[in-house]
């Protein structure tokens, strides 16, 4: 694995933890009418993405199981 691909995982994993954080420490309703949350929410998911994209294709390509392109 490339040393640019490790460290993007480790961007996605730490990003999709700290959404799942965001999103369980309050309640929908709440999550919904919170600007800050909501918006801190949609930030880590574009790190998500941004992470995702610049991954190699050949490790893509290594994970077919992956949707890669909905990401």
């Amino acid at each position: 694995m490339l040393i640019e691909d490790r460290e993007r995982l480790l961007h996605i994993l730490d990003a999709a933890r700290a959404s799942v954080r965001i999103v369980s420490s309050v309640d929908r309703d709440y999550f919904e009418g919170s600007e800050l949350h909501t918006n801190a929410t949609v930030h880590l998911v574009q790190i998500v993405g941004e992470a995702a994209v610049r991954l190699s294709q050949q490790f893509k390509d290594e994970h077919p199981e992956i949707a890669w392109a909905e990401i």
